[in-house]
């Protein structure tokens, strides 16, 4: 857990916190974090989509390769009949396409494809999938996306196959990793070394 520190404070209380294993925050960092909380949830909707069960686990085994996966999501919530699941995200822009970009490159599809699998295997219900960016410099702007079908389909896809590869990795005791049996060329790609 977490404790508000004055840096003003003795050394010697820093030191305890630091032994007792609290992370310690300054003023400076207590204050953003207080103005991204106001921001948040000043957002339409937030307050109620964030109403729900908070970091619950969830474990399962995986149909096609027999290993036991988990998640631990933001928040699940029902609203209206409709299940929920909430992710929470912070990210320097928030904008439509420049966070969708970002979410592709930070493999958010392939993290929710996993978790609303597990969570249908588990729970038996169908989850709508809610991400909440926000932000992380003042004013902490805050945009909510409905996750599409075609974003979850292409992320489950992905995470199947690196599933296999991996539980092929155990099985054969086997953990290739870039190099394969010679030394690679750093340089302008070519069309060949594209492939």
């Amino acid at each position: 857990s977490t404790i508000y520190y004055d840096i003003h404070n003795d050394c010697w209380w820093k030191e305890m916190l630091d032994f007792i294993g609290k992370d310690v925050i300054s003023n400076e960092d207590f204050e953003v974090i207080m103005d991204m909380h106001k921001a948040l949830y000043e957002t339409p909707f937030v307050a109620k989509l964030l109403s729900g069960e908070k970091e619950l686990s969830f474990f399962t085994e995986d149909f096609e390769t027999g290993l036991t996966i988990k998640c631990r999501p933001d928040c699940i919530t029902e609203i209206g009949g409709q299940h929920l699941l909430i992710d929470y995200k912070t990210t320097a822009d928030a904008e439509n396409m420049k966070f969708y970009r970002d979410s592709i490159k930070l493999n958010y599809d392939l993290q929710m494809a996993f978790y609303l699998d597990i969570l249908k295997e588990v729970t038996g219900h169908d989850y709508t999938v809610i991400i909440i960016a926000q932000e992380k410099s003042a004013p902490y702007c805050v945009n909510v996306f409905e996750l599409s079908d075609q974003y979850i389909s292409s992320g489950r896809e992905v995470y199947k196959e690196m599933l296999n590869v991996y539980k092929q990795c155990l099985d054969n005791d086997e953990w290739p990793g870039y190099m394969k049996n010679t030394v690679n060329i750093l340089g302008q790609p070519t069309d060949e070394s594209e492939e």
